[in-house]
């Protein structure tokens, strides 16, 4: 241990050391107090007052310079009650002020004030939702200027909590420190019963929040500072999904720092609960290392090759559905979308028209990354919004996977009971891409999913899943007619609608002309293509 870091670790016990001196020495130094009473008090009360409470405002702001030792002797020269609320109103502005400028302009200003690196330390013991209870504890123990740093820059608290959970919290350290001197050598046995209750208020304060699940070490998950994209993002979000159902703490660590991400490696070879994704040059599956940039990369699947999310998905995404089957489907229809892109190879190719569509990709890169240049903390910031967004959408995706691999069932239990396989006919809507596989299908006949009138629905079988052309056609004197019209060029009673493009859907009112439509179009089929 350097002396830096034996610094760090005794300067909160010299801080409350000083603090019990001061208390102490108010008992003893009465002459210089009583000359400073005259002064201060007595000729200068007002002036002197606002002083220091302007005093208490730029300590919290100009951190970390404290006045608190300072307050006792304030108080046997004011008086305490009126150092209390001098002292909570000094301290309650220059906490208000703090989250302003942390909100307003961030990073850039609030390192003139406070140091960078204290604060990373500070959000790595900080819990990751930040509500106002949390809040509230924290204030019982942590100094006002620290926290009201690392709240503004780091949490996404409203301000109307901020201000409240603050006015609450720090009622009990103000109370201690102005009336300590009068409760311990007053003899009013309420005072001092009010001093202890405070006290020990402050203890299990900080007894709680470290004897509870704070205690436990914090999962870490390192990936790299600076530009992120949606392969990190969505790796990053599937891991914390992960620790979340186990009800694990975690913090994500945004560094390119060779030396630091040296120690995540040595990390994850005796700890199963450090991830290193989308940076260290290193794809070991066992060790829980997810890069895929280092040479040769990290294998593929369905000429797809891997990126950070795909190997966090592969390891971990049966944890999150229990399903390999779901696994699987969630892969080849979601994660190939992120990790394609990401390793440079094209899932399109644009038309004439030269237009971009609007991928994940460029919703994670256009909307969710605002912060620039050197503005860690806010790209740290956005990093964070971004994975909040991918856990909400994870979380939605994942249920169509579960349902399209029970529809994928479904389709499979149909087709084996069906006598003529070429016109399927369910009583439950399943979805024409659920029967691509099955090459004899060219028709499904199903109840429509979104009517409450008892319509049918008659769905071509695309050659290719999601493909927009059917294996047959409808007969082309049907194509775009409704109603009336189509009834009559049919001749089939409850004919309703048939697509314009005509190799699509088609609809009827009731099961059985659904039937006969399915029927007459496989029959024009076979007559306008015979060899």
């Amino acid at each position: 241990m350097n002396l830096k870091s034996i610094t760090r670790l005794i300067t909160p016990y010299l801080f409350l050391v000083v603090i019990i001196l001061a208390t102490i020495g108010t008992l003893y130094w009465d002459e210089p107090l009583e000359i400073m009473r005259e002064i201060l008090a007595l000729q200068n009360y007002w002036t002197s007052i606002v002083i220091y409470t302007a005093l208490i405002a730029l300590a919290t702001i100009f951190a970390p310079l404290s006045v608190a030792p300072t307050v006792p002797f304030m108080a046997k020269i004011f008086g305490s009650f009126a150092i209390f609320v001098s002292t909570w109103i000094g301290w309650m502005a220059g906490a208000i002020i703090v989250f302003w400028m942390c909100r307003t302009w961030g990073q850039s200003l609030a390192e003139r004030f406070f140091s960078l690196s204290s604060l990373q330390r500070i959000e790595q013991k900080l819990p990751k939702h930040l509500d106002f209870s949390v809040l509230l504890l924290l204030r019982l123990f942590i100094p006002v200027d620290v926290l009201s740093y690392a709240v503004g820059l780091l949490s996404q608290i409203s301000f109307r909590k901020y201000v409240v959970a603050t006015g609450i919290g720090i009622v009990p350290f103000a109370f201690i420190l102005s009336y300590g001197p009068d409760a311990l050598t007053g003899g009013n046995p309420w005072l001092l019963f009010s001093f202890f209750a405070l006290l020990f208020a402050i203890l299990g304060a900080l007894a709680v929040f470290y004897f509870s699940e704070y205690t436990r070490p914090k999962a870490l998950i390192y990936t790299h500072s600076g530009k992120f994209h949606a392969d990190d993002v969505f790796a990053v979000a599937t891991l914390q999904m992960v620790l979340d159902n186990s009800q694990r703490r975690y913090q994500v660590i945004r560094t390119r720092d060779e030396k630091t991400l040296e120690k995540a490696k040595e990390k994850t070879l005796v700890r199963d609960d450090v991830f290193i994704v989308d940076v260290g040059d290193s794809y070991d599956e066992d060790h829980n290392q997810f890069d895929h940039h280092q040479f040769g990369g990290a294998g593929e699947r369905n000429g797809v090759q891997y990126a950070s999310f795909g190997l966090v998905w592969k390891k971990y995404g049966v944890r999150l559905c229990n399903d390999s089957s779901v696994v699987e489907q969630f892969d080849s229809s979601f994660v190939v979308a992120i990790d394609a892109p990401d390793n440079a190879q094209e899932l399109y190719t644009k038309t004439e028209l030269g237009i971009d569509p609007i991928t994940l990709h460029t919703i994670i890169e256009h909307v969710y990354r605002q912060a620039e240049g050197d503005d860690q903390l806010g790209q740290d910031a956005d990093f964070a919004h971004a994975v909040s967004f991918a856990k909400q959408l994870i979380d939605k995706a994942l249920l169509k996977s579960v349902n399209a691999v029970e529809k994928e069932k479904k389709a499979g239990t149909v087709y084996d009971s069906a006598e003529n396989k070429r016109m399927i006919v369910t009583e439950e809507h399943i979805g024409r891409n659920y029967f691509v596989k099955y090459k004899q299908v060219q028709l499904i006949v199903s109840p429509r999913t979104s009517d409450i009138n008892g319509e049918w629905g008659i769905a071509t079988i695309p050659e290719t899943k999601n493909g927009l052309h059917g294996r047959v056609t409808f007969p082309r004197a049907w194509w775009g007619l409704r109603g009336k019209e189509l009834q009559d060029e049919s001749g089939i009673t409850g004919a309703k609608f048939v697509h314009r493009s005509g190799d699509f859907i088609a609809v009827a009112h009731s099961r059985k002309s659904a039937i006969e439509m399915a029927e007459d179009t496989l029959q024009y089929y076979d007559e306008h293509n015979k060899k």
